[in-house]
Protein backbone atom coordinates (compact mmCIF):
# COMPACT_ATOMS: atom_id res chain seq x y z
CA UNK A 1 0.00 0.00 0.00
CA UNK A 2 2.81 2.40 0.87
CA UNK A 3 4.58 1.98 -2.17
CA UNK A 4 1.16 3.11 -4.63
CA UNK A 5 0.63 5.81 -2.17
CA UNK A 6 4.20 7.26 -2.99
CA UNK A 7 3.80 5.95 -6.70
CA UNK A 8 0.79 8.65 -6.62
CA UNK A 9 2.39 10.95 -4.69
CA UNK A 10 4.98 11.41 -7.86
CA UNK A 11 2.74 10.57 -10.29
CA UNK A 12 1.04 14.21 -9.11
CA UNK A 13 4.23 16.06 -8.61
CA UNK A 14 4.91 15.24 -12.64
CA UNK A 15 1.45 16.44 -13.48
CA UNK A 16 1.52 19.24 -11.70
CA UNK A 17 5.12 20.30 -13.08
CA UNK A 18 3.85 20.48 -16.33
CA UNK A 19 0.39 22.11 -15.84
CA UNK A 20 2.35 25.03 -14.31
CA UNK A 21 4.49 25.53 -17.27
CA UNK A 22 1.26 26.31 -18.86
CA UNK A 23 -0.09 28.33 -15.46
CA UNK A 24 3.52 30.21 -15.29
CA UNK A 25 2.56 32.24 -18.91
CA UNK A 26 -1.26 33.29 -17.11
CA UNK A 27 0.55 34.31 -14.09
CA UNK A 28 3.05 36.27 -16.13
CA UNK A 29 0.28 38.73 -18.16
CA UNK A 30 -1.05 39.79 -14.58
CA UNK A 31 0.77 43.05 -13.75
CA UNK A 32 0.23 46.17 -15.69
CA UNK A 33 2.68 49.38 -15.46
CA UNK A 34 0.68 52.33 -13.47
CA UNK A 35 2.93 54.73 -15.38
CA UNK A 36 6.04 54.96 -17.72
CA UNK A 37 9.37 56.94 -16.15
CA UNK A 38 10.44 58.20 -19.42
CA UNK A 39 8.82 57.82 -22.73
CA UNK A 40 10.55 59.00 -26.19
CA UNK A 41 8.57 58.54 -29.51
CA UNK A 42 10.30 58.62 -32.34
CA UNK A 43 9.22 59.59 -36.16
CA UNK A 44 11.40 57.95 -39.22
CA UNK A 45 9.65 59.13 -42.12
CA UNK A 46 10.72 56.97 -45.60
CA UNK A 47 13.38 54.82 -43.35
CA UNK A 48 13.55 51.34 -44.68
CA UNK A 49 9.76 51.09 -45.48
CA UNK A 50 7.25 53.58 -46.85
CA UNK A 51 5.15 56.10 -44.63
CA UNK A 52 6.81 56.18 -40.64
CA UNK A 53 8.36 54.07 -38.72
CA UNK A 54 7.05 54.87 -35.14
CA UNK A 55 9.31 54.06 -32.55
CA UNK A 56 8.42 53.70 -28.82
CA UNK A 57 11.28 53.45 -25.96
CA UNK A 58 11.08 54.01 -22.47
CA UNK A 59 11.00 52.53 -19.04
CA UNK A 60 7.95 51.38 -16.60
CA UNK A 61 7.59 53.58 -13.37
CA UNK A 62 9.62 52.34 -10.52
CA UNK A 63 8.53 50.00 -8.36
CA UNK A 64 6.51 48.15 -11.30
CA UNK A 65 6.11 44.52 -10.50
CA UNK A 66 7.88 42.38 -13.14
CA UNK A 67 6.78 41.10 -15.72
CA UNK A 68 4.58 43.99 -16.81
CA UNK A 69 1.79 43.93 -19.65
CA UNK A 70 2.49 46.86 -21.89
CA UNK A 71 -0.52 48.93 -23.66
CA UNK A 72 -0.09 50.43 -26.90
CA UNK A 73 -2.86 52.34 -28.39
CA UNK A 74 -2.25 52.88 -32.77
CA UNK A 75 -4.39 54.36 -35.22
CA UNK A 76 -5.90 51.91 -38.02
CA UNK A 77 -3.84 53.38 -40.48
CA UNK A 78 -0.68 50.68 -39.03
CA UNK A 79 0.31 48.91 -41.94
CA UNK A 80 2.83 46.34 -39.55
CA UNK A 81 4.36 45.52 -36.34
CA UNK A 82 8.12 46.26 -35.71
CA UNK A 83 9.96 45.35 -32.70
CA UNK A 84 8.04 44.05 -29.46
CA UNK A 85 10.67 44.17 -27.20
CA UNK A 86 11.97 44.42 -23.39
CA UNK A 87 15.51 45.57 -22.75
CA UNK A 88 18.17 43.92 -20.54
CA UNK A 89 20.50 45.95 -18.35
CA UNK A 90 23.39 45.18 -21.12
CA UNK A 91 21.23 46.94 -23.92
CA UNK A 92 20.10 43.56 -25.48
CA UNK A 93 16.72 43.24 -27.19
CA UNK A 94 14.38 40.11 -26.20
CA UNK A 95 11.33 39.77 -28.42
CA UNK A 96 7.92 39.50 -27.38
CA UNK A 97 4.98 37.91 -29.18
CA UNK A 98 1.92 40.53 -29.13
CA UNK A 99 -1.48 40.41 -29.54
CA UNK A 100 -3.83 43.13 -31.28
CA UNK A 101 -7.30 44.09 -30.62
CA UNK A 102 -9.38 46.50 -32.69
CA UNK A 103 -11.31 49.16 -30.40
CA UNK A 104 -13.00 50.74 -33.48
CA UNK A 105 -11.87 54.28 -34.04
CA UNK A 106 -8.13 52.63 -32.95
CA UNK A 107 -6.22 49.33 -32.25
CA UNK A 108 -4.70 48.36 -29.17
CA UNK A 109 -1.28 46.58 -29.36
CA UNK A 110 -0.83 44.22 -26.25
CA UNK A 111 2.93 42.36 -25.25
CA UNK A 112 4.13 41.31 -21.53
CA UNK A 113 7.92 41.76 -21.06
CA UNK A 114 10.21 40.77 -18.05
CA UNK A 115 12.45 44.09 -17.85
CA UNK A 116 11.66 47.88 -17.00
CA UNK A 117 12.73 49.35 -20.16
CA UNK A 118 11.22 48.49 -23.68
CA UNK A 119 10.98 49.44 -26.96
CA UNK A 120 8.19 48.80 -29.17
CA UNK A 121 7.69 50.11 -33.32
CA UNK A 122 4.81 49.90 -35.80
CA UNK A 123 4.59 51.31 -39.16
CA UNK A 124 2.01 53.68 -39.95
CA UNK A 125 1.42 54.31 -43.77
CA UNK A 126 -0.39 58.01 -43.47
CA UNK A 127 2.22 59.55 -45.01
CA UNK A 128 0.77 62.24 -47.25
CA UNK A 129 2.51 61.92 -50.51
CA UNK A 130 1.86 65.15 -53.24
CA UNK A 131 5.00 64.59 -55.61
CA UNK A 132 8.13 65.88 -53.96
CA UNK A 133 6.01 67.13 -50.78
CA UNK A 134 5.30 64.93 -47.81
CA UNK A 135 3.84 65.44 -44.69
CA UNK A 136 2.52 63.55 -41.19
CA UNK A 137 0.50 64.45 -38.15
CA UNK A 138 1.08 62.15 -35.35
CA UNK A 139 -1.31 62.48 -32.23
CA UNK A 140 0.05 60.42 -29.13
CA UNK A 141 -2.33 58.65 -27.27
CA UNK A 142 -1.88 58.61 -23.82
CA UNK A 143 -2.13 55.06 -22.05
CA UNK A 144 -0.18 56.14 -18.91
CA UNK A 145 0.76 58.75 -16.87
CA UNK A 146 4.76 59.89 -18.32
CA UNK A 147 7.34 61.40 -15.98
CA UNK A 148 9.41 62.67 -18.79
CA UNK A 149 8.01 62.47 -22.07
CA UNK A 150 9.97 63.65 -25.60
CA UNK A 151 8.57 63.19 -29.39
CA UNK A 152 11.01 63.58 -31.85
CA UNK A 153 11.10 63.46 -35.82
CA UNK A 154 14.25 62.17 -37.91
CA UNK A 155 14.87 64.23 -41.08
CA UNK A 156 15.01 61.75 -44.06
CA UNK A 157 18.53 61.47 -46.54
CA UNK A 158 17.74 63.68 -49.08
CA UNK A 159 14.76 65.16 -47.50
CA UNK A 160 14.72 69.61 -47.54
CA UNK A 161 13.14 71.92 -45.72
CA UNK A 162 12.60 69.57 -42.95
CA UNK A 163 10.25 71.31 -40.30
CA UNK A 164 8.37 70.22 -37.22
CA UNK A 165 5.47 71.88 -35.42
CA UNK A 166 6.30 72.14 -32.34
CA UNK A 167 9.71 72.97 -33.79
CA UNK A 168 11.83 71.14 -32.18
CA UNK A 169 15.60 71.61 -31.49
CA UNK A 170 18.02 70.18 -34.16
CA UNK A 171 20.52 67.52 -32.73
CA UNK A 172 22.40 64.35 -34.07
CA UNK A 173 20.29 61.06 -33.66
CA UNK A 174 20.41 59.21 -30.58
CA UNK A 175 19.87 55.81 -32.25
CA UNK A 176 23.33 55.96 -34.58
CA UNK A 177 21.55 56.41 -37.86
CA UNK A 178 23.93 59.15 -38.80
CA UNK A 179 20.87 61.28 -39.75
CA UNK A 180 19.85 64.59 -37.87
CA UNK A 181 16.39 64.83 -35.54
CA UNK A 182 13.80 67.63 -34.35
CA UNK A 183 13.29 66.83 -30.84
CA UNK A 184 10.47 68.35 -28.58
CA UNK A 185 11.07 67.66 -24.77
CA UNK A 186 7.08 67.95 -23.28
CA UNK A 187 8.12 66.78 -19.90
CA UNK A 188 5.27 65.29 -17.78
CA UNK A 189 2.24 63.90 -19.49
CA UNK A 190 -0.71 62.67 -17.84
CA UNK A 191 -2.87 60.05 -18.79
CA UNK A 192 -5.49 60.42 -21.45
CA UNK A 193 -3.72 64.04 -22.20
CA UNK A 194 -3.66 64.36 -26.23
CA UNK A 195 -0.21 65.68 -28.00
CA UNK A 196 -0.04 66.48 -31.80
CA UNK A 197 3.60 66.35 -33.36
CA UNK A 198 3.30 67.56 -36.79
CA UNK A 199 6.45 67.03 -39.63
CA UNK A 200 6.74 68.69 -43.31
CA UNK A 201 9.96 68.37 -46.20
CA UNK A 202 10.08 68.32 -49.60
CA UNK A 203 11.89 65.46 -50.78
CA UNK A 204 12.61 64.45 -54.90
CA UNK A 205 14.65 61.07 -54.54
CA UNK A 206 12.18 58.22 -53.54
CA UNK A 207 14.02 56.41 -52.65
CA UNK A 208 14.23 55.30 -48.47
CA UNK A 209 16.77 56.66 -46.31
CA UNK A 210 18.60 52.88 -46.01
CA UNK A 211 19.20 52.93 -49.53
CA UNK A 212 20.33 56.32 -49.99
CA UNK A 213 23.34 55.52 -47.10
CA UNK A 214 23.64 52.20 -47.82
CA UNK A 215 22.54 50.45 -44.40
CA UNK A 216 21.48 47.53 -43.62
CA UNK A 217 17.84 46.62 -43.68
CA UNK A 218 16.48 45.57 -39.87
CA UNK A 219 16.34 41.56 -39.84
CA UNK A 220 13.66 40.33 -37.79
CA UNK A 221 14.23 38.20 -34.37
CA UNK A 222 12.36 35.01 -33.11
CA UNK A 223 9.83 35.97 -29.99
CA UNK A 224 11.31 34.41 -26.82
CA UNK A 225 7.62 33.44 -25.27
CA UNK A 226 7.11 31.16 -28.41
CA UNK A 227 8.31 27.89 -29.17
CA UNK A 228 10.33 27.47 -31.84
CA UNK A 229 8.71 25.82 -34.73
CA UNK A 230 9.01 21.96 -35.34
CA UNK A 231 10.30 20.79 -38.56
CA UNK A 232 8.22 20.54 -41.16
CA UNK A 233 6.60 17.42 -41.91
CA UNK A 234 6.87 16.14 -38.54
CA UNK A 235 3.15 15.07 -37.19
CA UNK A 236 1.93 16.44 -34.16
CA UNK A 237 0.91 13.05 -32.67
CA UNK A 238 4.22 11.51 -33.19
CA UNK A 239 5.47 14.43 -30.88
CA UNK A 240 2.50 14.10 -28.54
CA UNK A 241 3.44 10.27 -28.33
CA UNK A 242 7.40 10.85 -27.68
CA UNK A 243 6.57 13.07 -25.06
CA UNK A 244 4.11 10.36 -23.41
CA UNK A 245 7.18 7.95 -23.94
CA UNK A 246 9.74 10.13 -22.19
CA UNK A 247 7.35 11.09 -19.18
CA UNK A 248 6.93 7.10 -18.99
CA UNK A 249 10.50 6.57 -18.91
CA UNK A 250 10.97 8.96 -15.95
CA UNK A 251 8.23 7.63 -13.66
CA UNK A 252 9.18 3.81 -14.73
CA UNK A 253 12.81 4.60 -13.46
CA UNK A 254 11.73 6.58 -10.63
CA UNK A 255 9.74 3.39 -9.39
CA UNK A 256 12.72 1.06 -10.75
CA UNK A 257 15.03 3.39 -9.31
CA UNK A 258 13.53 4.63 -5.85
CA UNK A 259 10.51 3.07 -5.11
CA UNK A 260 11.12 -0.83 -6.13
CA UNK A 261 14.37 -1.42 -4.13
CA UNK A 262 12.68 0.00 -1.33
CA UNK A 263 9.62 -2.31 -1.87
CA UNK A 264 12.17 -5.28 -1.79
CA UNK A 265 13.95 -4.10 1.33
CA UNK A 266 10.68 -4.09 3.12
CA UNK A 267 10.17 -8.39 2.16
CA UNK A 268 12.10 -10.58 4.05
CA UNK A 269 15.17 -12.53 2.39
CA UNK A 270 14.12 -16.02 1.23
CA UNK A 271 16.16 -18.66 3.39
CA UNK A 272 18.75 -20.25 1.56
CA UNK A 273 18.71 -24.16 1.29
CA UNK A 274 21.03 -27.05 2.57
CA UNK A 275 23.08 -28.13 -0.93
CA UNK A 276 23.20 -32.02 -0.89
CA UNK A 277 26.82 -32.86 -0.71
CA UNK A 278 28.07 -35.46 -3.47
CA UNK A 279 31.39 -37.22 -3.84
CA UNK A 280 33.28 -36.27 -6.75
CA UNK A 281 32.56 -38.71 -9.66
CA UNK A 282 35.75 -39.31 -11.18
CA UNK A 283 36.76 -42.58 -13.59
CA UNK A 284 39.50 -44.87 -13.04
CA UNK A 285 43.01 -43.90 -14.99
CA UNK A 286 44.47 -45.88 -17.13
CA UNK A 287 46.14 -49.18 -15.88
CA UNK A 288 43.50 -49.17 -12.64
CA UNK A 289 42.02 -52.44 -13.09
CA UNK A 290 45.92 -53.65 -13.04
CA UNK A 291 46.27 -52.53 -9.57
CA UNK A 292 43.39 -53.97 -8.36
CA UNK A 293 43.41 -57.37 -6.77
CA UNK A 294 41.83 -59.56 -5.30
CA UNK A 295 42.79 -59.45 -1.62
CA UNK A 296 43.11 -55.36 -2.44
CA UNK A 297 39.34 -54.75 -3.20
CA UNK A 298 38.67 -51.96 -6.23
CA UNK A 299 39.17 -48.42 -4.96
CA UNK A 300 36.47 -47.67 -8.22
CA UNK A 301 33.07 -48.86 -8.90
CA UNK A 302 33.08 -51.17 -11.59
CA UNK A 303 29.69 -50.29 -12.46
CA UNK A 304 30.00 -46.27 -12.31
CA UNK A 305 33.70 -45.29 -12.17
CA UNK A 306 32.80 -43.61 -8.45
CA UNK A 307 35.37 -43.53 -6.26
CA UNK A 308 35.00 -46.31 -3.19
CA UNK A 309 36.03 -45.65 0.61
CA UNK A 310 38.35 -48.45 1.86
CA UNK A 311 35.00 -49.43 4.05
CA UNK A 312 32.39 -49.01 1.64
CA UNK A 313 30.74 -52.50 0.43
CA UNK A 314 28.21 -51.19 -1.88
CA UNK A 315 28.61 -47.93 -4.37
CA UNK A 316 27.51 -44.98 -2.56
CA UNK A 317 26.80 -43.50 -6.26
CA UNK A 318 24.83 -46.60 -7.96
CA UNK A 319 24.48 -49.01 -5.20
CA UNK A 320 26.27 -51.64 -7.17
CA UNK A 321 28.16 -54.31 -5.37
CA UNK A 322 32.12 -53.66 -4.93
CA UNK A 323 34.18 -56.36 -6.66
CA UNK A 324 36.34 -58.89 -4.42
CA UNK A 325 34.28 -58.26 -1.55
Amino acid sequence: MRVWNLRGILLVLVCGALLGLGGWEHAARAGEPVGLDTLTVSLWPEYDREGVLVIYRGTVAAGTALPATLRFRVPKTMASLGGTAGVDDQGAFHYYKPSVQDLGTALEVTYTTPYPAFQFEYYDSALQVEGEARSYTFTYPAVYRVGLLVLEAQEPAGAEGFATEPEGALADDPLGSGLKVRRWAVGAAEAGQPLTFRLEYRKADSRLSVEILGLPTPGTSPYEDVPQERPSGTPGWLLAGLAAVAVGAVLAAAYFGWLRPRQAAAEPAPRPQARKRQRPHRRPGPGAASRTTPSSPARFCHQCGAELGPEDRFCPQCGARRKGV
